[in-house]
């Protein structure tokens, strides 16, 4: 599938539930500059199609992060964002539920999860497994 980059802000879909504003967060400078990261960005959003499939809407508050936009955020300087594996999330609903879906993720997904405290983002990467909360 290739994939029309060009408008970082379109609601084109890249698969089923995600779209390019979702990866990009409608910054040109996110658009993925090789094939490799674009790969990458294509696994973890059929990954979030399952996840969506399974527990619901979610919103995508950051994606690709190339690394000068990494670093200007303050991100982890060998960051899974870098590479396009790796995603923050929020899922829909109360606290309680947002809860119930990080200590899925912490025994079911095989890569990285970062949780807040206060359950309000979470970081999935397809990265090495690990945990870890802010």
């Amino acid at each position: 599938m290739k994939i029309d980059w060009s408008n970082p802000r379109s609601k084109r879909k890249i698969t089923r539930h995600i779209r390019i504003v979702d990866v990009t967060q409608g910054d040109s400078r996110r658009v993925p500059k090789t094939a490799n990261v674009e790969r990458n960005i294509l696994k973890v959003s059929k990954y979030l199609d399952s996840l969506i499939d399974a527990w619901g809407p979610l919103e995508v508050t950051s994606f690709y992060r190339p690394a000068d936009v990494n670093a200007s955020i303050g991100g982890a300087r060998n960051s899974q964002h870098i590479q396009g594996l790796a995603a923050d999330i929020v899922l829909q609903g109360p606290k309680s539920r947002r809860e119930r879906f990080q200590d899925w993720l912490e025994k079911h997904h095989g890569g990285g999860v970062g949780s807040t405290k206060d359950a309000s983002y979470t970081h999935i990467d397809l990265g090495p497994k690990r945990r870890w909360t802010y």
